[in-house]
């Protein structure tokens, strides 16, 4: 179980970001790390890696690396310019390495799979815009983090991509309908990664399925936008996960 969340103000968080400099979202999600992650404003450093590569050097002064979503980017092999990734991959990595506590969501799940061996496919037709119901899996019913969830739960979501096999070490902790890895981490040190959205609630999900409108739409758009906008449910408001795997992390750290 996760115990009561300590101070976390000295907790040095470097958020990595896929997002173009101009994407409405990049400040957005920022704002709902700090919130549902109870994060110091001071102590969150943001990194968009689409606007340069990443050193090696910000893990000198992070005590945590969280990596959030992606408007318009993908990690899938036929995504097209990948440029940003390797160098992404290799900060990750590196990260693992020093044995920083590490969480990600959504193309954080993605990135951590694909860094470390495994795939991502896109497939519209399996995509997952909402709030789903997702399903712990029995290791995710005995887990540290994720065992204080019911099973299932209810999960806020907005992908096309999706793991299609585990990266070296991946344990599967939680799965949906259309997704069979929605939840994972590594067998060695403090890393989690989730397909679902933690740090998103109900209005946030709105302010995505607006800006991101053009993405998520198939054929005509029809009548869509009433459609994902009635999929998304209240009670799908963020669960504590950031916060308690930060509170982890903590007591991990010694702080």
């Amino acid at each position: 179980m996760v115990p009561p969340h300590p101070p976390l103000s000295r907790l040095r968080v470097t958020l990595l970001q896929v997002r173009d400099h101009e994407d409405p979202m990049l400040l957005h999600e920022q704002e709902c790390f700090l919130r549902h992650g109870a994060i110091d404003p001071d102590r969150l450093r943001p990194f968009n890696v689409i606007t340069a590569p990443p050193p090696l050097s910000l893990l000198d002064t992070t005590d945590v690396v969280m990596l959030g979503g992606s408007g318009d980017y993908s990690v899938d092999e036929e995504a097209g310019d990948l440029s940003w990734f390797p160098p992404m991959a290799e900060l990750v990595l590196a990260s693992l390495e020093r044995g920083l506590p590490f969480f990600g969501t959504c193309m954080g799940i993605q990135v951590l799979a694909r860094a470390l061996g495994g795939s991502v496919v896109c497939d519209p037709t399996r995509q997952e815009i909402g709030t789903f119901e997702v399903n712990l899996t029995e290791a995710g019913r005995t887990d540290p983090l994720l065992s204080n969830l019911p099973s299932p739960f209810l999960a806020n979501l907005g992908h096309k991509c999706r793991v299609e096999r585990l990266p070296r070490g991946g344990v599967v902790l939680a799965r949906s309908e259309r997704c069979p890895v929605q939840a994972l981490r590594l067998d060695r040190g403090l890393v989690y990664a989730t397909q679902f959205h933690p740090e998103l609630d109900y209005h946030g999900m709105r302010l995505r399925i607006t800006t991101y409108y053009e993405k998520y739409k198939t054929g005509d758009g029809t009548g869509e936008r009433d459609r994902l906008f009635a999929a998304i449910r209240p009670e799908g408001t963020p669960m504590p996960l950031i916060a308690d795997f930060l509170a982890l992390a903590a007591r991990q750290l010694g702080n």
